[in-house]
């Protein structure tokens, strides 16, 4: 299962750093209006098991917390690769996923519905124009956001496994503001067309859509009912979500079950220091006072950014010490890789060269250079290190094929160890699962050592010490996935706003 989950880590990765998608995507039908829709079927206080093959949403006042007069949203989005790379939305109304169009970007300045914003922060939240995707959730009781079976090759053409399957992420957004997305067809927003890609909401200050309050889960799901469904803090922490499936073959249901209130978390991690300690504010001025839930509205904030979302970590140097001393290490000390998932060998040799500017770490087949060096990492930063990004992810490398895949593997395995402090003085890294794994995960974020703080928290807040702090946390499966097979139900609760 590893590589499955780094494979669709890379995927979500890319999504949240970019904010305008090229490989995860939604789409409205042409009237845009779904924001004004009612809300989707309602049950009584029901799990999964009380519908066959729904996706059912808790976000009722009793889950919450939250009055009744506040609104929450779903929004679900996402793609199949393959055939063509086709993007999706969910349609509640028409009960399917149907395809993204730009004619669903019905929302410009001119035609503004309801978000609670106004003046120089509707400008600032909002693009022109953008599409209307929201699932009005009831407040009362447990909603059906979406028919499970409906994922299908009738509704989906080349519906498949693999990158056939769909895959995507269920939003969920609480008050008036309302979550933009834009889909495109190229640069143009109004083209005709295949869609290939949409803006999405970004979560960082000033970005298009981040003065919306929400948070997210990502989900594959394949024609043969596989599901994988994860919670996130690889960019943000807005507030508390878990989920829960049924079906065949459930593994690690519920995910998300936090152990301190959404006050408690936030408080904390403003206590740390940069780049982990960084949040956005609820806006003050230009805004509906209704537009926001005061009993969500916990020390003023609207989010925690991850580090790597922070506006400093260009030039954040927390790492650099650890990074120093380990390559420094690595000069005199072969680094040995080992992944189970390679293709062409298990285990690589890296050795640092202690004349390069800057230092590189170059890997070889065996610790005699036999037929040379096979790839190389010469961008190891504290940036690169918390945002799992540059040449150890295969960027800007000339590596094709297997090699590239050993590549990654053996990047992912050494981000992996400078997130988690236990990169000091090694010489053996292993992700095999189980007790071959090497450092043992129970020496994850050392006292003392620098790490990647964010991430050691969030695997503290968890009820079942799992966590997606950083983008390849899945490495020794310490991610909080649901896997099930033949699927024939899947519940989302929201947790208290406290």
């Amino acid at each position: 299962m590893a590589d499955v989950n780094w494979k669709r880590r890379a995927v979500f990765k890319g999504l949240g750093a970019a904010g305008m998608v090229s490989i995860l995507g939604g789409c409205l039908d042409d009237s845009g209006s779904g924001g004004d829709a009612a809300a989707a079927p309602r049950l009584g206080s029901g799990g999964p098991g009380d519908v066959a093959n729904k996706l059912l949403i808790d976000a009722s006042v009793d889950a919450t917390g939250i009055p009744a007069n506040i609104p929450i949203y779903a929004y679900i989005t996402g793609l199949v690769k393959i055939p063509g790379q086709v993007f999706y939305r969910y349609d509640s109304a028409m009960g399917r996923p149907v395809e993204m169009s730009t004619r669903d970007n019905t929302i410009t300045d001119s035609l503004k519905i309801e978000t609670g914003l106004y003046g120089v922060n509707y400008t600032k939240n909002y693009p022109t124009p953008w599409a209307n995707y929201s699932i009005p959730l009831s407040r009362s009781d447990v909603t059906v956001v979406a028919d499970l079976a409906s994922f299908n090759n009738a509704n989906i053409p080349g519906y498949g496994s693999g990158a056939a399957a769909f895959s995507g992420r269920i939003w969920i957004s609480v008050g008036k503001p309302l979550l933009p997305f834009t889909p495109r067809v190229g640069a143009d927003f109004e083209g005709a067309g295949t869609v290939d890609g949409y803006t999405t909401p970004v979560v960082a200050a000033d970005g298009i859509g981040s003065l919306c309050f929400y948070d997210w889960m990502e989900f594959s799901f394949d024609v043969n009912g596989l599901l994988y469904i994860n919670t996130t803090q690889v960019d943000q922490y807005g507030f508390p979500v878990s989920a829960a499936a049924t079906g065949d073959n459930v593994h690690g249901s519920p995910q998300g079950v936090f152990n301190k209130k959404r006050s408690e978390i936030l408080a904390a991690l403003a206590l740390l220091d940069a780049p982990f300690n960084t949040s956005v504010a609820f806006p003050t001025a230009d805004v509906d006072a209704d537009a926001y839930p005061p009993t969500a509205n916990t020390q003023g904030k609207l989010r925690a950014l991850a580090p790597s979302k922070t506006p400093d970590i260009g030039t954040s140097t927390y790492l650099d010490a650890e990074i120093s001393a380990a390559l420094a290490y690595w000069e005199d000390n072969w680094l040995s890789v080992t992944c189970p998932s390679n293709a062409l060998q298990k285990t690589y040799y890296g050795q640092a060269d202690p004349h390069s500017t800057p230092k590189t770490l170059t890997f070889y087949k065996d610790k005699v250079k036999t037929g040379g060096a096979q790839f190389t990492f010469d961008d190891l930063t504290t940036a690169n290190v918390l945002d799992c990004d540059g040449t150890m992810t295969g960027v800007g490398v000339p590596q094709t094929g297997d090699l590239l895949g050993d590549l990654k593997n053996t990047g992912k395995a050494i981000l992996a160890g400078f997130n988690r402090g236990v990169i000091k003085n090694t010489t053996e890294l292993n992700i095999e699962s189980g007790p071959s794994y090497t450092p043992p995960l129970s020496t994850n974020y050392p006292p003392g050592t620098a790490c990647n703080a964010w991430a050691q928290h969030f695997h503290q807040y968890s009820a079942n010490g799992l966590a997606y702090g950083f983008a390849y946390d899945d490495v020794g499966d310490q991610q909080p996935m649901i896997i099930a097979t033949k699927t024939t139900g899947l519940k989302i609760t929201l947790g208290r706003f406290e």
